[in-house]
């Protein structure tokens, strides 16, 4: 394999497996790259998630593309293809979603080769149903990496206690921005950058709590500006687009680079974090999402803008904690919300704090920890 002569005899060689890989690996492996002593090689279907693989990253790993499917004929030759970097490979980190190819890296590594298991979502908790290769995978990695702390306890009580981890997905000190000075009053201009989903087009409502339509109508309600920008295609979500005809202050911004999205977000007043409850959400995704500390609350912040939280009770904890912005309850409007409350984030300490850099330090003593 021509993979195999590029490798460097005198570091350490980490195998980072993610079929989808995504913005929080990508967060992760542009610090890790900073460790000199780590050669890095990252398996992933390039033809659909290679967008996430930045310069910085070609530039200093090794990338493998494999189509990665469900089906058992994918998975055997994904097994038969890692088998000729066993005896190459120090440690491995498994990122998730799905699940499947951390067992069958598993079955070829297990026992020979530490694995780190990085949990961005418990599928079981989100769904509410077994998952087998999630807890296949959970019992048999050698140390867990979750998104937040209370997803430990949730593993530990499921699948038992394990050498667990918190790492969370925040951007690199790189990345941070100086907020601009604006204006107090309003109509203000509230941003929400991520996934969402319009009802028409999902089945059973399994992601109604990323239905954001009634909050960006509450909000335009009191006559402030809502921003989108949303990597979901726009032909699945007619209703948004029809809002941004009937109501100009409602506008559906182009996907940007991460980059010039941080630069853009920073020209407004808040960020909205949370989701929608309005439809009934079964207990464990309930659960499941009052447990999330998600990618997007850094990322206002490092883009110098305070958070306004919504429905979402660990994110409303550490902004809170944190001094970082609001707490939108139903007893109070938008603009009450914002406006009943001053702070002032210091977003030096913030940046400084949570940033991927000590995130990543974290990472690598979880990794010497299991290199014998």
């Amino acid at each position: 394999m021509e993979i195999l002569e590029k490798m460097n005899p005198n570091k350490k060689h980490l195998l980072v497996i993610h079929p989808k890989f995504c913005i929080r690996a990508q967060k992760q492996v542009e610090c890790l790259i900073s460790y000199s002593e780590y050669q890095i090689t990252i398996i992933t279907n390039v033809k659909k998630y290679g967008k996430a693989l930045t310069p910085k990253i070609k530039n200093n790993s090794n990338i493998i593309s494999f189509s990665f499917h469900k089906n058992t004929l994918s998975r055997f030759l994904f097994r038969r293809f890692i088998r000729n970097l066993k005896n190459n490979i120090d440690i491995i980190h498994c990122h998730n979603e799905p699940n499947y190819h951390v067992v069958d890296t598993y079955r070829v590594f297990g026992g020979v080769v530490p694995i780190v298991y990085d949990i961005h979502d418990f599928s079981s908790m989100r769904s509410g149903k077994p998952d087998l290769f999630e807890e296949n995978a959970y019992k048999n990695s050698d140390a867990i990496i979750h998104v937040s702390d209370k997803f430990i306890d949730y593993g530990n009580n499921k699948y038992g206690v394990k050498n667990c981890h918190v790492i969370m997905s925040l951007p690199s000190k790189t990345m941070k921005l100086n907020p601009i000075k604006k204006k107090i009053e309003p109509p203000f201009h509230f941003v929400y950058q991520g996934g969402i989903i319009d009802s028409e087009f999902e089945k059973k409502d399994l992601f109604s709590y990323r239905n954001y339509l009634p909050i960006f109508k509450e909000i335009l309600s009191e006559n402030h500006f809502v921003h989108l920008y949303s990597n979901s295609p726009m032909e699945r979500l007619p209703n948004y687009q029809l809002l941004a005809k009937e109501n100009k202050q409602f506008i559906i911004h182009e996907k940007l680079p991460y980059k010039q999205l941080l630069e853009e977000i920073n020209k407004y007043n808040f960020g909205i974090v949370g989701f929608n409850f309005t439809n009934n959400i079964e207990n464990e995704k309930y659960i499941y999402l009052n447990a999330a500390l998600g990618n997007k609350l850094f990322d206002y912040l490092f883009a110098g803008i305070p958070i306004v939280t919504i429905n979402a009770d660990t994110m409303a904890d550490f902004t809170l904690n944190n001094k970082c912005g609001f707490v939108k309850n139903k007893e109070k409007s938008w603009t009450e919300t914002v406006m009943e409350n001053n702070i002032n984030v210091d977003f030096n300490y913030i940046t400084n704090k949570y940033c991927m850099e000590n995130q990543a330090d974290k990472i690598i003593s979880i990794y010497q920890q299991l290199i014998k």
